[in-house]
């Protein structure tokens, strides 16, 4: 069960993400991905957001396209809008650093028909790189809580933790807690079943067995109490 505990009043909070950033012209969504990289036009416009390191992050994105079976087959448009909404936060595409990744899906489309596209998402690093950013935390972190480490509170305050009386290397769930520099804190938390359920619901590859949820639950579950965490309400 998610629950998040206060110490002031609640600040509003607001994500915006979004991987519809450009549209190539007709001729250009035909392309594949490393022909549609090589573009006059698409090297402008990431050397407009990113200067001298524009060549290093398109060769990234490469490469994880190269990696990625179903990536390889994507519409060619939608990585690279993923990749400039990346560019446009100024956050590394690398699956092994976290900050923001590019992740498949089969998109029903008109006729029917199903069409393998990309979608942009911020990994746990990449939220609270942006929380920093801001100047408005003083703090934001999210952690595993292992067993021993829940304590049931019963007032409306919800759980608190003990974080020195872990029993074992089991997860019970994971927590959220930013501290604002105006000194207003907040804790969220849910449940392993809890998350394990939100990952059975929005990721198809998860229940299939493959995918970023299978290959690294973990990761894949900090972002997800981070992230809503962030669009508790309870924000900025």
């Amino acid at each position: 069960m998610a629950k998040s505990q206060e110490s002031n009043a609640p600040a509003k909070a607001q994500e915006t993400q979004t991987t519809q950033v450009a549209n190539p012209n007709t001729k250009m969504s035909n392309l594949g991905v490393k022909d549609l990289f090589s573009q006059p036009m698409i090297k402008a416009k990431f050397s407009e957001l990113l200067g001298k390191r524009a060549s290093q992050f398109m060769t990234s994105v490469l490469q994880i396209v190269a990696s990625n079976d179903m990536l390889k087959n994507a519409d060619a448009v939608t990585i690279f809008n993923a990749s400039l909404m990346s560019a446009t936060l100024d956050l590394p595409i690398n699956n092994n650093l976290g900050f923001a990744y590019i992740v498949p899906f089969n998109n029903r489309q008109k006729d029917g028909n199903f069409k393998v596209e990309a979608s942009f998402q911020i990994g746990y690093k990449g939220f609270k790189q942006l929380a920093i950013r801001s100047g408005q935390y003083l703090s934001l972190d999210s952690k595993p809580v292992y067993e021993g480490q829940k304590i049931q509170d019963n007032t409306f305050l919800g759980y608190h933790f003990d974080w020195s009386a872990k029993t074992s290397d089991k997860i019970v769930g994971y927590a959220s807690n930013f501290v604002l520099h105006n000194g207003f804190q907040s804790t969220f938390y849910m449940d392993f079943a809890d998350v394990e359920a939100h990952a059975k619901k929005y990721s198809q590859s998860y229940k299939k067995g493959y995918g970023f949820w299978a290959d690294g639950f973990d990761k894949m579950a900090l972002k997800t109490v981070t992230k809503l965490h962030l669009n508790s309400g309870e924000t900025p």
